[in-house]
């Protein structure tokens, strides 16, 4: 999915899965014992040891990510016979409530119907129960540059770093709340990490242009816009915001080009 936030004549980028297949194996393991205190009294304790296995696959880019809950659920009880006709019993238990494949799937839709209130609740309460949720960290960003907390967004976004910093994804959706707020510099360091990570991410590429040219940058920005065509040829922003580029180096005829070009697509 793409997130348009427009700014005079640029389009900065970020992405969100649209279409995922989630992939949810679960392993349980529960042992049990009683023992016999005495005639007239019985305890049994046990416990539960649950495994799920969620991977969620992206099937328009082929990529996949996966996480694992993992939690032991103990169990006892006391049973005391004051005759043999009567039976007190008492008992504790706990369970597990894993994050299932249609609660994210939830999460997702929430947020592209534009449900943002709903999504931040849900997100809020998946990160509750699931401190480390790169997932709900990443929405709640998103969520908060759309309503302008931008400070709220920039720190989820950082968080959502800590869970995992080889995630480009999280770099170039941080880069487009900075330059919200002016912190062009920053986001061109981020821009430049999420590619850096992942060097055919095509919205990195043209963000990173953009900010270029909002720094004066004109011929380097030309440069990334121009790899930014050669690695997604049917991409219209990278050929929008080249011809405004061409606009301010002065090469008008090439920036006529470039601009039909991104109409045409």
């Amino acid at each position: 999915m793409c997130i348009r936030d427009r700014a005079t004549n640029n389009d900065f980028t970020a992405d969100l899965n649209r279409q995922t297949q989630s992939d949810i194996e679960v392993t349980s393991i529960y042992i049990q014992d009683q023992i016999d205190v005495s005639e007239n009294l019985k305890v049994m304790i046990g416990g539960r040891h649950d495994t799920f296995d969620i991977t969620v696959k992206d099937i328009k880019s082929g990529t996949s990510q996966s996480r694992e809950d993992d939690e032991v659920s103990p169990r006892a009880g006391i049973i005391f016979k004051p005759a043999e006709n009567i039976s007190w019993y008492v008992s504790y238990s706990e369970s597990f409530l894993p994050r299932s494949g249609e609660q994210f799937k939830k999460l997702i839709e929430l947020f592209q119907s534009d449900k943002h209130q709903d999504a931040e609740q849900l997100a809020l309460s998946i990160t509750k129960q699931l401190p480390n949720d790169k997932l709900a960290w990443k929405i709640l960003a998103l969520i908060y540059s759309r309503n302008g907390r931008f400070n709220d967004s920039i720190k989820a976004n950082k968080y959502a770093i800590k869970i995992d910093p080889k995630d480009a994804e999280i770099y170039n959706n941080l880069g487009n709340t900075q330059c919200k707020i002016g912190r062009y510099k920053e986001a061109k360091k981020n821009y430049k990490k999420a590619l850096s990570l992942d060097p055919e991410y095509i919205d990195a590429y043209n963000n990173l242009g953009n900010v270029l040219e909002r720094l004066g940058l004109l011929s380097e920005a030309e440069l990334i816009q121009r790899q930014a065509i050669n690695l997604k040829s049917d991409f219209a922003e990278p050929y929008n915001n080249l011809g405004n580029i061409l606009i301010k180096l002065g090469k008008h005829e090439e920036a006529k080009l470039n601009h039909n070009k991104a109409i045409s697509l």
